[in-house]
């Protein structure tokens, strides 16, 4: 099982070494296993999938959709509204809109809206983001710099 060490900012999770190989071993066997059984529990990403969602339904505006975003950026969901929200944290992402496009970056990982709208069936209106950013005053980037 995991331990967590917790010093100062940073967190450190130590896993079972015996548990590690012997999940190794399987795998190279071919036996299908689970890789969560070595971590804490909240690094469960299907159980924290159902709390994020109760709180993105309480935050989410009118008429607005939201996706959670897989891989690194786990923790984070888009909008149709094209606001990138760390739900971990309930923080708002800021955002690059262009006059042909928007963009952010979480951790390593960036994000062009173009993409990202395709995949969900939503249409990507740069006009429209900037009305809505600028009616809830929400702070974006520009390429001359402030908000468009």
């Amino acid at each position: 099982m995991a331990t967590a060490n917790y010093k100062g900012k940073l967190f450190y999770t130590y896993l079972d070494s015996d548990k590690a190989w012997e999940l190794i071993e399987k795998k190279t066997m071919g036996y299908d296993v689970d890789d969560d059984d070595l971590y804490p529990e909240h690094f469960h990403t299907d159980k924290n999938e159902i709390k994020y969602s109760q709180i993105l339904d309480k935050i989410m505006l009118e008429g607005e959709e939201y996706r959670l975003l897989e891989g690194k950026c786990h923790d984070y969901s888009i909008t149709s509204f094209a606001r990138v929200l760390n739900v971990k944290h309930i923080t708002q992402v800021k955002i690059y809109i262009s006059k042909t496009t928007a963009k952010t970056s979480i951790r390593t990982v960036k994000i062009d809206f173009a993409t990202e709208f395709a995949k969900y069936g939503w249409q990507l209106n740069i006009d429209k983001v900037k009305r809505i950013y600028n009616e809830n005053k929400w702070e974006y980037k520009c390429p001359t710099g402030g908000n468009i």
